[in-house]
């Protein structure tokens, strides 16, 4: 059974000023390169089958600082990425709380199939994230798998195994550059 472990990328300048990053391409800020470089301390010396990473830069810069103390390569897939917020990215979250009220309440009612103007939903992050873990265990079906993503992309993958609704992606969103780990187990996913 494979062993998948998580990583949020660390930390950029939009999560410290609250802005909804999503898809954005936000690199790293000082400190998050701080907390890279700590990660890969912890992890020099453990053993890895395999690292993968989304694409965009937050993710595959905090992945490096790890591959490069394991001597391994990078394995990139898109699907890894975070939620597409659409028309919210960049936008500071006070700011949607003032200007779109009733798309927040519409998010509060209906927060598996609510979509941002030009975004994602969370069902299709959910199903995107899963496939990309599906076929990356599968193809190593006994390895140890790292696996460097994003906040609610790792927390809609802890819903899943953890057997919680998908409704509480949003309040288990992990730490920046923080480890969660499980055992690969498939799970039904919710229908459309």
């Amino acid at each position: 059974m494979a062993e998948l472990w998580f990583v949020r990328h660390g930390e950029t300048d939009f999560n410290i000023v609250g802005r909804y990053c999503g898809s954005t391409d936000a690199p790293l800020n000082a400190h998050g390169l701080e907390q890279a470089e700590a990660l890969a301390q912890t992890m020099a010396g453990k053993k890895f089958d395999v690292i993968f990473s989304s694409d965009l830069c937050r993710a595959y810069v905090t992945a490096q600082a790890t591959a490069q103390v394991l001597a391994m390569e990078i394995n990139v897939d898109p699907r890894l990425r975070e939620i597409n917020q659409g028309e919210w990215e960049g936008m500071f979250y006070t700011d949607i709380v003032k200007q779109m009220e009733a798309q927040l309440q519409e998010k509060r009612e209906n927060p598996l199939y609510f979509r941002p103007p030009q975004g994602e939903t969370l069902v299709e992050v959910i199903e995107r994230v899963s496939q990309a873990v599906d076929d990356i265990a599968r193809a190593y079906p006994a390895g140890k798998i790292l696996i460097f993503s994003h906040g609610l992309a790792i927390a809609t993958q802890i819903c899943r195994f953890d057997g919680k609704p998908y409704e509480m992606a949003h309040d288990l969103i992990p730490a920046n550059a923080t480890p969660v780990v499980f055992e690969y187990l498939p799970v039904e996913e919710p229908a459309k």
